[in-house]
């Protein structure tokens, strides 16, 4: 049986949908150390602007029985956050122009 996750989806918020996507996990850069989960969102009606939000890192990279990571589980909270802190942050999913990005 082959495993699945979901890396999209569509959530409801105050009833509009919006349809996200992970776009980045969580990873160690060197540069700039290491960077949290990127998702992207946007209004599935609409061909308007797309906001990008950036998750804080964890304090320590989740780590299973034995010592691997795994990946990182969106939950529908984090989501209903990320859509709404977008919005208070300027977001017009109608509008036109190049992704906001948004630290959540």
């Amino acid at each position: 049986m082959l495993h699945t996750r979901n890396l999209s989806g569509m959530i409801e918020v105050d009833g509009h949908f919006y349809r996200w996507d992970l776009r980045r996990e969580p990873q160690w850069c060197t540069a700039d150390g290491f960077q949290g989960m990127l998702i992207g969102l946007c209004r599935p009606d609409s061909g308007g602007r797309e906001a990008l939000v950036l998750f804080p890192p964890p304090d320590r990279p989740a780590l299973r029985a034995r010592g691997y990571r795994h990946r990182p589980q969106i939950g529908r909270a984090e989501l209903d956050r990320a859509v709404r802190t977008a919005l208070a942050q300027g977001w017009d999913p109608a509008a036109r122009g190049k992704p906001l990005h948004i630290d959540a």
